[in-house]
C-alpha cells in the first residue's frame, strides 16, 4: 500500500533559483522541528506529571471528603422530601446515591432501610444491593459493626465485621474492630490474635501499639509484651508521633513500677530536647490511663494527675495555652474515673462532692460551656438520690443558663411541674401556676404538661387559659394548640375538659381538620374507638401529620384489643394500624414511628401465628426486621413463625441474630431465643448443639418464665432420646411432669414423653 505520509516534495522555484539558501534553510527547518518536537515532549511529560499529582491530591485531600459528606447530606433531604410525599421508591433511590457518596455514613442506610419497609413488596436491604464495589460494601459495615461495640453487642459487632473480612480482609480498622468485639464478649486470646495483625498492618503507629499492649495485658501476656512494646515505642521516638510514643513508653515504665521520679528521669532519657512542660503533660496523660486501668488498685494515681496538672496551670509554669488546656481535660478525665468509683461503691454522697470538684475546675472558663452543663446535670442527679432536692434545683437551671437546649431541661421541667401539683394540692394556687408556667416554656414539646397547666388555668376563662398556653409554647395558631390540649386531657382521661375544648373550637369557627382532631381526642376521653378513629382519618384528610397517623395506629391497636376474641377482627385492625405507622414514618423517619412499627409488626405477626397463617406471619416479621434486624423480640415471632412454616435453618438465622441483639443473658428474651434455637437445632438433627443451647435456656430457670422451663425439658427430652442418652432422658421427662402444669398444650406433649420415658426404661 502507498503511503503519502513521508513521500517528498517537488522543490519551489525559489529554491531551484538560490541552492545556497536551500542549503540553509533545510538544517535550520530540522533544528526547530526537533527543538519543537522535544520541547512538545517534554511539556508533556511534565503536564501529565503535574496532573498527576494534582488529581492525586485533590482526590486525597480532607476537602474531597468534605464535600463528599456535603452531597451525602444533599441527597438524603431530597429522599426526606420523597418520603413526605409517600414516594417510598424515589426516596429509596436517593438515599442509595447517597450511601454511595459516603458509605461510612449510617443516616443514608438507615433511612434505606425506613425507605424499603415502606414497600412491602420490596427486597430486604443489605450492602451489596446499594454499593457494588466491595471495598464500600466493607467501609460500611465496619461502621455498623462499631455502632454496635459502642451499643455493646459485641456479638452483632462481630457478624458486621465477619461480612466485612470476606469482602476485604485487609480493610484499616478491622483487627482493631475485631480485638475491641472480643475483648468485649471475654474472648481475650482471640483478641490478643485480632490485636497482633492490628500491629502488624500499621506498625508505625503509636495508639495501634498502644491497643495492643491493653490487648496483650488483659488476655495475660504482659511479660512478653513489655519488652516488645519498649523496643517499638523506641524505634517511634525519631518518628511524627513523638507524644504518642512517649505517652505510651511512660505508661509501660508504671506497668514495671516506677515512681514519678524515676518517671521524669526517664522520659528525660528518651526525648532529652524534649520540654518540661510537654513531658510532665505526657506524665499525666500516663497517670490517667494507669488510674483508670484500676481506680480501686491505682488510688496513688489519682493524685500524681492532680500534682502534675496544677504544675502545668501554675501561673508561673511556663506550658503553652493549649498545654494547660489539655491539662484540664486530663483532670476533668481523672475526676470522671473518680464519680465512677464512687458510684462503684454506692457512695452517691462521694460522687456528688467529686462532680463538684470537677465544676470548680472549670471556673474562669467560658469556652467549657458544654462540659460545664454536662457536670451541672451530673452533680443535679447526685443530689436528687442524695435527697438534696434544691441543690439539684440550682445544678438543673445552672445547666440550662449556660446550654438552653440541654437535657436537663426536661429533668428540671419534670421538677418543677411536680412541685406546681405540690403547692396546688397545698392551696397556693399562684405559685404552682409560675412553676408549671416554668415547666412549659422549659419543655414546651410535652403535651401533658401543657395539659395540667391549662386545667390550673381553666377556672379563670378556657379561652384566657387556651391563649396563655399558645403564648408560652409559641405557637401562633389556636387550633394546633386546642390539638395539643386535647391529646394530653385525653392521654390524662379528663373528659369534661376535652369537651370545652370542643366547644371553644366550635365557638371560633375552627378548620374542620381541626374540630376533627379535637373530636377524636373527646372520644377517645369516652372510650369511643370507633369515633375517634372516623374523626382521625376525618383530620388526616385535612392535614397529614405524623402525630395524627401515630394517634390512629394506638387506636386501631386498642380496637384490635377488644376484638381480639373474634380472630380476624383483631388482625385487620392491626393491619390498619402498621400502615398508619408506615404514614407516620414516611413524614417523620427519624421520629418514635419506627419502634411503634416494630411494635405493631410483631404484634400482627403474633395474631396471625394465632390464627395458624404462619407464611403470612414470617412475611410481616421479616419486612420488620428491616427497621431493626436483631429486635430480639422481633426476632422471637420470627422464628417463632418460621418453626410453625417447618423452615427450621431460617428459624435458627433469626434466633442467632437475635440472641446478637442481646446486651447480657440476664435480658428477658434471652432464655425464649436458645429455647427457639435449640427446638430449630433438634428439627435439624444437631441434636448435641441442641442440648447446648437447651442448658442455656434452662441456665437462669428463676428469671425464665415456667412455660419457656416446661418447653426446655420437654425438648431435652427428645434431644437425650435421640442420642441414646438413657439418664438424661429420664431425668429431662421427669423434670418435665413436674413442669407441666405451665405448658398450655401438655395434654397431647405429657403422652409423648411419657412414651418416650417408658422406651427409655425398656432399653436399659
Amino acid at each position: 500500500m502507498k503511503s503519502y505520509k513521508y513521500e517528498a516534495t517537488p522543490a519551489s522555484p525559489l529554491h531551484r533559483r538560490n541552492p545556497r539558501g536551500r542549503n540553509l534553510r533545510v538544517p535550520l527547518a530540522t533544528a526547530v522541528s526537533l527543538t519543537v518536537l522535544l520541547g512538545g515532549l517534554g511539556w508533556g511529560f511534565l503536564r501529565l506529571d503535574v496532573t498527576q499529582r494534582l488529581g492525586a491530591w485533590m482526590f486525597g485531600r480532607p476537602a474531597v471528603a468534605d464535600e463528599r459528606v456535603l452531597e451525602s447530606a444533599a441527597l438524603l433531604a431530597q429522599g426526606d422530601g420523597h418520603l413526605v410525599r409517600y414516594e417510598p421508591r424515589a426516596a429509596e433511590m436517593r438515599y442509595a446515591e447517597a450511601l454511595q457518596r459516603a458509605p461510612e455514613r449510617l443516616e443514608a442506610w438507615d433511612r434505606l432501610a425506613v425507605a424499603t419497609f415502606l414497600q412491602p413488596d420490596g427486597k430486604s436491604p443489605t450492602p451489596a444491593a446499594y454499593l457494588p464495589d466491595a471495598g464500600a460494601q466493607a467501609r460500611l459495615l465496619l461502621a455498623l459493626a462499631r455502632r454496635e461495640l459502642l451499643r455493646t453487642r459485641p456479638q452483632q459487632a462481630l457478624l458486621h465485621l465477619d461480612a466485612a473480612a470476606q469482602l476485604v480482609p485487609e480493610q484499616p480498622g478491622l483487627q482493631e474492630a475485631y480485638a475491641q468485639a472480643y475483648r468485649l464478649s471475654g474472648q481475650y486470646p482471640a483478641a490478643a490474635i485480632a490485636a497482633e495483625k492490628a500491629r502488624e498492618q500499621n506498625p508505625q503507629s503509636a495508639e495501634t501499639l498502644a491497643f495492643w499492649f491493653d490487648i496483650q495485658v488483659s488476655a495475660g501476656h504482659a511479660d512478653r509484651a513489655v519488652p516488645a512494646a519498649l523496643t517499638a515505642y523506641r524505634g517511634l521516638l525519631s518518628g511524627p508521633d513523638l507524644a504518642g510514643a512517649l505517652s505510651g513508653l511512660a505508661r509501660i515504665y508504671l506497668h514495671q513500677g516506677l515512681g514519678l521520679e524515676e518517671l521524669r528521669r526517664q522520659l528525660a532519657k528518651d526525648a532529652p530536647t524534649l520540654a518540661s512542660s510537654a513531658r510532665q503533660l505526657t506524665m499525666a496523660r500516663a497517670y490517667l490511663y494507669h488510674y483508670k486501668a484500676n481506680p480501686n488498685w491505682n488510688r496513688d494515681s489519682f493524685e500524681r494527675v492532680r500534682e502534675l496538672v496544677a504544675r502545668l496551670r501554675h501561673p508561673h509554669s511556663v506550658a503553652s495555652p493549649a498545654e494547660r488546656q489539655d491539662a484540664l481535660q486530663i483532670m476533668l478525665e481523672a475526676h470522671a474515673a473518680r464519680v465512677q468509683r464512687w458510684v462503684d461503691r454506692s457512695d452517691m454522697e462521694g460522687a456528688r462532692n467529686e462532680v463538684a470538684r470537677a465544676l470548680k475546675l472549670l471556673e474562669g472558663a467560658p469556652q467549657d460551656r458544654a462540659k460545664k452543663a454536662d457536670l451541672f446535670a451530673q452533680h443535679a442527679r447526685f443530689c436528687t438520690l442524695t435527697g438534696r432536692l434544691e441543690d439539684a434545683t440550682r445544678s438543673l437551671e445552672s445547666a440550662v443558663r449556660l446550654v438552653p437546649e440541654h437535657p436537663a431541661r426536661v429533668e428540671l421541667a419534670r421538677m418543677q411541674a411536680e412541685l406546681g401539683v405540690t403547692l396546688l394540692s397545698a392551696g397556693q394556687r399562684q405559685a404552682a401556676i409560675g412553676h408549671l408556667r416554668r415547666a412549659v416554656q422549659l419543655h414546651p414539646e410535652d403535651d401533658g404538661l401543657l395539659a395540667r397547666l391549662y386545667q390550673v388555668l381553666q377556672p379563670a376563662s378556657p379561652l384566657k387559659a387556651a391563649l396563655t398556653c399558645a403564648r408560652l409554647v409559641k405557637e401562633p395558631e389556636l387550633g394546633a394548640v386546642l390539638g395539643r390540649l386535647a391529646h394530653g386531657l385525653a392521654q390524662a382521661g379528663k373528659k369534661q375538659e376535652a369537651a370545652s375544648l370542643v366547644k371553644l373550637a366550635d365557638a371560633f369557627r375552627l378548620g374542620v381538620g381541626r374540630r376533627a382532631e379535637l373530636r377524636a381526642e373527646l372520644a377517645r376521653a369516652s372510650g369511643k374507638l370507633g369515633l375517634a378513629r372516623q374523626a382521625l382519618l376525618q383530620a388526616l384528610e385535612y392535614g397529614p401529620q405524623a402525630s395524627l397517623w401515630l394517634r390512629l395506629a394506638t387506636v386501631e391497636a386498642q380496637l384490635a384489643v377488644t376484638a381480639q376474641h373474634r380472630g380476624i377482627r383483631a388482625v385487620t385492625h392491626l393491619e390498619a394500624a402498621l400502615d398508619a405507622t408506615r404514614h407516620a414514618l414516611a413524614l417523620e423517619p427519624t421520629g418514635p414511628a419506627s419502634e411503634r412499627a416494630i411494635q405493631i409488626s410483631r404484634d400482627l405477626a403474633a395474631a396471625l401465628l394465632a390464627q395458624r397463617q404462619a407464611s403470612r406471619a414470617e412475611r410481616v416479621a421479616q419486612i420488620a426486621t428491616w427497621l431493626a434486624p436483631s429486635h430480639p423480640q422481633l426476632s422471637l415471632v420470627l422464628a417463632d413463625a418460621r418453626l410453625a412454616a417447618n423452615h427450621p435453618a431460617q428459624a435458627l438465622d433469626a434466633c442467632l441474630a437475635g440472641l446478637s441483639g442481646t446486651a447480657q443473658p440476664a435480658d428477658a428474651p434471652y432464655a425464649p431465643l436458645r429455647l427457639r434455637q435449640g427446638r430449630a437445632l433438634r428439627q435439624l438433627g444437631r441434636h448435641g448443639e441442641a442440648i447446648a443451647a437447651l442448658a442455656e435456656a434452662l441456665s437462669d430457670a428463676a428469671a425464665a418464665k415456667p412455660v419457656v422451663v416446661a418447653d426446655a425439658w420437654f425438648e431435652l427430652t427428645f434431644a437425650h432420646a435421640a442420642l441414646n442418652q438413657r439418664e438424661e432422658a429420664l431425668n429431662a421427662a421427669r423434670q418435665y411432669v413436674a413442669a407441666s402444669q405451665y405448658d398450655p398444650r401438655r395434654g397431647g406433649r405429657a403422652a409423648d414423653v411419657k412414651r418416650i420415658e417408658l422406651a427409655m426404661r425398656q432399653t436399659r
